[in-house]
């Protein structure tokens, strides 16, 4: 009975949902890149492009109709699968694949930086240069420049990222969707590991889905194929070495966060706290603001609150014990960065008004969500 109750209530609708984005995530294929050369497939996408060039409020008020389609069947799912309690296999793997599946096959339609891994990768694996010295555009006649927007950077990520780029772009054999396919299956394994760790150290599916199936994390892993997750796993992983388990096990611990800082350096914040003596709720807390201030002072350092790198302090909301306002306001906050994506799909450009709307699109559910806390502190004090 609950098997049904979740195949009917959140499992056909996240395949739904997942097709429908997926279809939804071609509009915005860029011009420059032919993902294929059967003519019908490519004149399609290219028709798909140029209705998008003219109807862009229109695609844009689909992709906000699609996200709240999401967060409604999230907050669906976080009541339903808590009747399936102790049950990773049977509560949780059915729901990820249903959610993450489709989306693998899915083209990045909110951000370029899928394809400067890509060329990252080419110019380390395929060239066999120093990426942290040679460009991309150093590189003549690279097809990869016609449809990168951060070519003339050197690497951008660790080696640690680096390395695990290898396999996805010369499996890949030069097909640019194969590859894409290929590097978000890379980190759709990574969440689905850090995952299976929030539940090892919560024994909770809630806590589980709660941070596994926040639309953020579903488009922007899921889709964007960002390696943030990537740089969370390992962080997550210390963390389970020293928290998790009856007998630390520093080693795993050093290492795994040594690896995490190889991936991006923004975790090597969290090296105290495998020396700290605290309650592993205070730890959770901790570990939540400190990430959320280095997420609101890496944005302006890097000119953009970039959405995903909110998967930096949602697992630690979501390992949270209770109905804690960290929780929320991550869910608020999980809205109005998805939200930053409308101003540039309508207007093509990122300038003009669109920081001054990209900060609304951010502000507008955290206000809603503090107005719905006074008013419910109102009504417990009447």
């Amino acid at each position: 009975m609950k098997i049904n109750l979740l195949k009917s209530s959140v499992v056909v609708p996240y395949l739904f949902l997942g097709i429908i984005f997926t279809l939804f995530s071609y509009f915005f294929v860029d011009a420059n890149l032919i993902l294929s050369h059967v003519p019908i497939v490519q004149s399609t996408l290219g028709s798909m492009h140029t209705f998008f060039l003219a109807n862009r409020g229109l695609v844009a008020g689909l992709y906000v109709l699609i996200l709240a389609g999401y967060f409604l069947q999230y907050f669906i799912l976080l009541k339903i699968i808590g009747k399936f309690p102790h049950s990773f296999r049977y509560g949780f793997i059915p729901v990820f694949i249903s959610v993450y599946a489709v989306l693998v096959f899915s083209y990045p339609a909110t951000s370029y930086d899928l394809f400067n891994y890509i060329a990252t990768a080419k110019v380390t694996f395929i060239h066999r240069e120093n990426p942290y010295i040679i460009m991309p555009i150093d590189i003549a006649n690279d097809p990869v420049l016609a449809y990168t927007r951060a070519a003339n950077k050197t690497a951008l990520y660790g080696p640690a990222w680096i390395l695990m780029t290898a396999a996805p772009v010369l499996l890949g054999g030069g097909n640019v969707w194969i590859t894409m396919v290929l590097f978000r299956i890379v980190t759709t394994l990574f969440l689905l590991l850090t995952a299976y760790i929030i539940y090892l150290l919560s024994d909770d599916l809630v806590k589980t889905a709660f941070f596994a199936f926040n639309p953020l994390v579903i488009l922007e892993t899921g889709s964007a194929g960002h390696n943030d997750i990537v740089m969370i796993f390992f962080l997550m992983l210390s963390l389970y070495a020293i928290f998790g388990s009856a007998v630390k096990n520093r080693v795993v611990a050093y290492t795994s966060l040594f690896i995490s800082v190889l991936v991006k350096g923004v975790t090597i914040v969290m090296a105290p706290f495998l020396f700290l003596r605290l309650h592993v709720q205070k730890v959770w807390r901790l570990a939540f603001w400190i990430l959320f201030a280095v997420f609101v002072v890496a944005g302006p350092i890097r000119e953009e609150l970039y959405p995903w790198y909110a998967v930096w302090f949602l697992p630690f909301a979501a390992l949270l014990d209770g109905r804690k306002f960290e929780k929320g306001f991550a869910i608020a906050l999980s809205v109005g960065l998805e939200l930053r994506h409308v101003p540039y799909m309508v207007m093509g450009y990122y300038e003009g008004y669109g920081p001054i709307l990209r900060i609304v699109c951010t502000i507008l559910p955290i206000t809603l969500y503090f107005l719905y806390l006074a008013a419910r502190n109102k009504r417990s004090i009447l």
